[in-house]
């Protein structure tokens, strides 16, 4: 009978607490049989109260959630026991959750721990709901910050920690040539990106080195630069070997110092057009996009369709190869052709580059010449925009201008003139201008078409490059990128999303040359689809160039892939696949491939055999590639062959993070990344992508971070031992470009219990009496009946401050050697 009295009570203060700001209720403590009553303090239940302290809340505003955090609360009346909780909330916790305090600039200016009164705010006030941990914030809309889609509150971005940053990757092979002399050849190669971020600065090092029969322990330095964010200009300050940016005219390799807009931080609705790459994954993938040959994005999507309509291309041409990397190690590719569009940004919006230091080519033979450039482009009224360039070195320069125009429903057209001055090396000075006039339009049935028509007037035309490329150290003229000027080009380019039919693309160039009849013609057409699992794609491409004696050549490829799963028969997200390629100059080719993983994927394998069919001698090679991806880094190894050669290699490659508590090994990554910091939270899972966990300490590298956004880092409960406790599983951080910013989780370390507490004379401790463990911030816990009460978190030995009507009693305890099960600790105690 007692023990249903009890529940039946638990029951009913469970259900009126939960109005902790309404009616006062009066709980007669001698209902309870079997116990003194009289020693039961139930003061803090009668009317709502709670116990003033720190709670892990849900915070939100308005009925939305904007966190959550762990809260102070005190009495609103120090003095009334049964006083309501209100909450200490920082400024800077306020602006974090969206709220405007600007007009309380005295609130704004107390220290970072200061509570801020949320009552100053006409209008406002804050409710806690104790039962379901939710602390609710009513805030008149004018207080409220106005949201920009996609881009963070600039008072929240996030500089990040000082940290060196080392990113490695290391290869070695050996190759035994099949020839009478059975020659054999070792090779190392090792790529060492490094960096430091102090502050706002990013300092970055891009460095290899490599070990053949040819180049025996060559270093060689590819870049040294830093660079910060300016944020009351939404521009990056770059000092050092960077490249300018290809919005006006294309991209320059330099070596000086730059000050350009940073579209990253504004709204992608004001950037300028940019291609929209649009595919399927088939698992949690990271989605890699390159042009050139250079990395534009890189970036982790969800299983299902996505597509990606921000990317930051440069130059005016060069088609975008998209690699879907899937978990399961089988990677999906796809080409996209681009071509610059019309030239158009929102009114009052301005794109800015300025840069002065030498141009810094690619082949060390070249002189560094001095070298000075300055673009803008700018958004006016009436859907037109404006740009200019200009570019100066001693035997070049080049002055552009151009407008541009949105045409509503029927898209953008822009036209612009060039006027340059130029001198090659052992050539007479010239002039010359070229006109361009680019389209682009995007339709409602999914369409992107883009027009672009290249127009140089004479010979006299040159671009800066091919001009400076001329003059080398040794002071003869380096070899001409071109043996004829070029005098027009035509480009045309169509993608057409089919939605679950897939996508098809299409492309077409036409080039005319001064002092050379005919043209050279590339024509591309490219079609992909997922089906069920089944990727397939079928690419069609034709050139046709004219040689120097006047005739045509033609070159005709078509290709054909497909990619069929195999896992309901073998497991392993097993995939078989098989390419078709068939030139109009030489044999066909068919490659078969197998593919899958295991250990959580984090190893993954494949298995490719390639055949060609020649007049002369066909010809057969293969691959055998295995890759373990571990929290502290990847390796990998790999076999193959032909006619010609057998060859085994090895790798390695990872990250090494040194921060302020100490340093964390990570997989290799690029940009901007989360310091996990879970302390004492070993072997944790830390992110969906494979084999990212916590180290021993409780750290890890989150990557893949997108700068000046809100950015969610989640820990997998699924991968918590029973000795840890996390209270938030998830955080959201809003990190600067390139920032290494903390994660911080709460965690507590230890054992799970179940108590028995009695006093002396063999009573046990009542119902709902308060419990705390030496005063540590979150264990505590509330006596249940009989006198049990279940603590998480505790250490091996420790206090229980017990809180009763007239007193407080304490029990000290130590954990006994076994557990009562597997999860907890099973224990009795006397409080004295």
């Amino acid at each position: 009978m007692m023990k249903f009295k009890l529940s039946i009570f638990a029951l009913a203060i469970l259900s009126f607490s939960s109005f902790n700001y309404a009616q006062q209720y009066t709980f007669n403590s001698k209902l309870i049989e079997g116990v003194d009553g009289d020693s039961i303090d139930l003061s803090l239940f009668e009317g709502g109260g709670q116990l003033p302290g720190t709670y892990l809340v849900d915070v939100l505003i308005n009925g939305r959630q904007v966190g959550t955090s762990y809260i102070r609360f005190s009495k609103l009346d120090e003095d009334d026991e049964k006083s309501l909780l209100v909450p200490c909330l920082s400024s800077l916790q306020l602006v974090q959750y969206g709220v405007d305090i600007q007009e309380t600039e005295s609130q704004v200016e107390q220290t970072e721990d200061a509570c801020f009164d949320i009552a100053s705010l006409s209008g406002a006030n804050a409710h806690f709901n104790f039962n379901a941990l939710t602390l609710e914030l009513s805030v008149p809309q004018i207080y409220l910050k106005k949201s920009t889609k996609g881009i963070a509150n600039p008072e929240l971005w996030n500089e990040g920690i000082t940290a060196f940053i080392l990113n490695y990757k290391a290869t070695t092979t050996h190759t035994t040539y099949k020839s009478n002399v059975r020659e054999s050849n070792d090779s190392t190669w090792v790529q060492l990106n490094s960096g430091l971020n102090l502050g706002a600065w990013r300092i970055r090092n891009n460095s290899t080195w490599k070990n053949t029969k040819s180049d025996t322990n060559q270093w060689e330095n590819i870049a040294l630069y830093a660079e910060r964010g300016l944020y009351s200009l939404k521009s990056r300050l770059t000092l050092g070997e960077r490249y300018t940016s290809g919005d006006v005219f294309d991209s320059v390799p330099f070596r000086g110092v730059m000050l350009a807009t940073d579209d990253k931080m504004s709204p992608s609705s004001q950037y300028q057009y940019s291609p929209v790459v649009r595919g399927v994954a088939r698992t949690q993938a990271r989605v890699e996009v390159k042009q050139n040959g250079y990395t534009i994005y890189d970036g982790v999507v969800a299983p299902g369709p996505f597509e990606l309509n921000d990317l930051s291309v440069s130059g005016a041409s060069g088609d975008i190869t998209v690699t879907v990397w899937e978990t399961d190690g089988a990677p999906q590719e796809f080409v996209i052709p681009y071509q610059a569009p019309a030239v158009s940004v929102k009114e009052g919006y301005l794109r800015y580059s300025v840069m002065s230091g030498q141009y810094r080519p690619s082949d060390d033979n070249i002189k560094k010449q001095a070298l000075a450039q300055g673009a803008a482009i700018y958004g006016l009224p009436w859907d037109m925009t404006v740009f200019t360039g200009i570019q100066l070195a001693e035997h070049y320069q080049s002055l552009l201008l151009g407008v541009g125009k949105t045409l509503g429903n029927f898209g953008a057209l822009s036209v612009d003139i060039t006027q340059n001055h130029s001198q090659r090396w052992g050539h007479d000075t010239q002039d010359g201008h070229s006109l361009q006039f680019r389209y682009n339009k995007e339709f409602d049935s999914n369409t992107q078409l883009s027009l672009a028509s290249y127009q140089y007037d004479s010979k006299g035309f040159d671009s800066l490059s091919d001009t400076l490329n001329t003059y080398t150290k040794n002071g003869w003229k380096n070899n001409e990128s071109s043996s004829y000027k070029q005098k027009s080009r035509f480009a045309v380019t169509l993608n057409q999303g089919l939605a679950e039919w897939g996508n098809i693309s299409a492309s077409g160039y036409r080039d005319d040359y001064w002092d050379r009849s005919g043209s050279d013609n590339t024509y591309n057409i490219s079609y992909s689809v997922l089906i069920r699992n089944v990727t397939a794609s079928l690419n069609w491409q034709k050139t046709q160039y004219t040689r120097e004696n006047g005739r045509s050549s033609n070159d005709n490829i078509i290709s054909v892939w497909l990619s069929v799963p195999l896992d309901e028969w073998v497991g392993g997200s097993t995939r078989v696949s098989y390419r078709y390629t068939e030139p109009s100059n030489g044999g066909d080719t068919h490659a078969v491939g197998l593919s899958g993983n295991a250990y959580e994927q984090r190893l993954n394998w494949n298995i490719s055999q390639q055949y060609k069919t020649n007049s002369a001698e066909n010809s057969n090679n293969g691959t055998l590639n295995l890759q373990w991806r571990g929290a502290s880094g990847q390796i990998n190894s790999n076999y193959s062959y032909s006619n010609h050669y057998n060859q085994t290699g090895i790798g390695v490659s990872g990250s090494v993070v040194a921060h302020r508590d100490g340093i964390t090994l990570s997989q290799p990554f690029e940009g901007t990344a989360a310091l996990i910091e879970a302390p004492g939270a070993a072997n944790v899972k830390a992110s969906s992508l494979p084999g990212i966990e916590t180290d021993g300490r409780g750290y890890a590298i989150q990557p893949y971070l997108i700068p000046y956004q809100e950015n969610t880092i989640t820990l997998n409960p699924a991968s918590f031992s029973s000795d840890i406790d996390v209270k938030n599983t998830n955080t959201k951080v809003v990190p600067t470009e390139g920032a290494v910013i903390p994660a911080k989780f709460i965690t507590q370390i230890g054992a799970k219990a179940l108590f028995n507490l009695k006093f002396k004379n063999g009573k046990v401790v009542p119902f709902g009496t308060l419990v705390t463990v030496d005063n540590r911030l979150g264990i505590n816990g509330i006596v249940g009946e009989q006198g049990n009460l279940y603590l998480s978190g505790i250490p091996e030995e420790g206090l229980l401050q017990i809180k009763l009507k007239n007193e407080v009693c304490s029990v000290k305890y130590q954990l006994p050697p076994k557990k009562n099960n597997d999860i907890y600790y099973q224990l009795s105690a006397i409080c004295q």
